[in-house]
């Protein structure tokens, strides 16, 4: 059976997803946090959840968790910090990853667009192997001394990291954030269907910034870099999936390229269907909505195969 085709019958509860020990899938079902919510000991509970998880490693607080047989280790200096990778491994952020990690040999190319601190970028770096490439892509400049420290903690040496954002011009943009949402760019003209649109961003709650950044189409970047056609794309780009995918068309149709997985940020207006209209017209056969990503209302992974 395929990896589309077990996903396509859905893995519905988090106790049962591979790789996961049971304490950890038990802490991250939705009604085991909704029944701790209501008694008021979800505070107290997150505490232990994380002294009884962290372990230290050359004098950094750090998540230990096994993926595929192999033992990663993430920087999580904070215990929010500590949730947010953590989620990815218990919920079903899991299925997405291990989707592209079955779609990859070793020796493969895989492009991380909007890689944060490497939540993806070092699983994936671990199943193409040393003969493989992870390009790893993000703009925000808050994260990357922990992607580094991330990337080292693993002992990988096969990641390309560019200080970059991916979109359909190249240009500059502004890369905006407030206190409860992740960083988005800012779309400077009107954008295009399946986009987020600046006045939703406007909406979210004060409490941010902002920081100017480069953006390049992915084409252009292949090109200037001289980068093999990944196998496989992963993006999460807060809004701006329909910008990405527009720049990086003619990747995305050569043969070689197998794989897309793109987060679709629903929060923040952007639709699915013009996006999965967008990747089929690319030559990508087989298209699965998980909408099982353990962050209520937030969005859904479209994952796509040739």
């Amino acid at each position: 059976m395929g990896t589309e085709d077990q996903l396509s019958k859905g893995r519905t509860g988090v106790p049962g997803r591979r790789g996961v020990s049971p304490v950890r899938a038990l802490a991250a079902h939705k009604g085991v946090r909704s029944l701790s919510r209501r008694l008021g000991v979800s505070g107290l509970l997150r505490r232990l959840y994380f002294l009884c998880f962290r372990r230290k490693v050359r004098g950094r607080s750090v998540l230990r968790v096994t993926f595929r047989g192999r033992t990663l280790f993430y920087d999580t200096p904070s215990s929010f910090e500590f949730r947010v990778v953590d989620r990815i491994f218990t919920t079903g952020e899991r299925d997405s990853l291990e989707a592209l990690a079955s779609a990859l040999l070793p020796g493969d190319t895989v492009w991380d667009v909007g890689c944060r601190v490497g939540e993806f970028t070092v699983p994936l770096a671990k199943t193409v192997g040393p003969s493989g490439q992870v390009v790893a892509l993000e703009p925000d400049p808050s994260v990357r001394g922990r992607l580094k420290a991330n990337l080292d903690l693993n002992q990988l040496e096969n990641v390309r990291v560019f200080p970059l954002a991916l979109g359909r011009e190249a240009g500059k943009a502004q890369l905006a954030w407030t206190e409860n949402s992740c960083p988005s760019l800012l779309p400077k003209k009107q954008p295009g269907p399946g986009s987020a649109r600046e006045g939703e961003l406007a909406s979210l709650p004060n409490g941010g910034g902002r920081v100017e950044v480069e953006v390049l189409p992915g084409d252009q970047l292949r090109q200037r870099e001289r980068l093999p056609v990944p196998n496989a794309i992963k993006i999460d780009v807060e809004g701006f999936e329909y910008e990405v995918l527009s720049g990086l068309k003619e990747t995305l149709a050569c043969p070689e390229c197998r794989m897309l997985c793109c987060e679709i940020h629903k929060y923040l207006g952007v639709a699915v269907e013009p996006i999965q209209d967008f990747v089929k017209s690319l030559g990508f056969a087989k298209i699965h909505i998980n909408a099982d990503k353990g962050w209520e209302g937030v969005g859904v992974a479209l994952l796509a195969w040739k």
